[in-house]
């Protein structure tokens, strides 16, 4: 069964709406995976897409520092501060691990958002 995800976004620059805001997109993905997640400090790296073979949407919000990994990047990663959101709306996230995150500070990192592909 497809489902549709939806996303406005609106952005601002010093209280006046940025020119070409608000974006609004749909996207039929197959499937779909809530980021309802709780991530142990000093766990390693690890998967959250591991239901899908592809990926085109990730909306990831995180209340710790984390570092996310996208496509079985191997070297460096994405740094995300605490309160920090990640979004990929219309993406090709599509070999080995998907994605997956590091939490190497000392509190677990509370993760939500939702992920969407095939």
């Amino acid at each position: 069964m497809a489902h549709s995800i939806e996303m406005t976004l609106s952005l601002k620059m010093d209280g006046i709406p940025y020119p070409g805001f608000p974006l609004s997109r749909r996207l039929q993905v197959d499937e779909v995976a809530p980021l309802g997640y709780e991530q142990d400090a000093g766990a390693g790296y690890t998967a959250l897409s591991a239901l899908f073979t592809s990926l085109s949407v990730v909306v990831l919000s995180t209340d710790q520092a984390l570092s996310l990994r996208i496509n079985n990047q191997s070297n460096g990663s994405i740094p995300i501060s605490s309160g920090g959101l990640v979004v990929i709306f219309d993406g090709a996230i599509d070999t080995g691990t998907l994605l997956s995150v590091l939490n190497s500070g000392g509190t677990n990192a509370n993760m939500n958002g939702i992920m969407g592909g095939t």
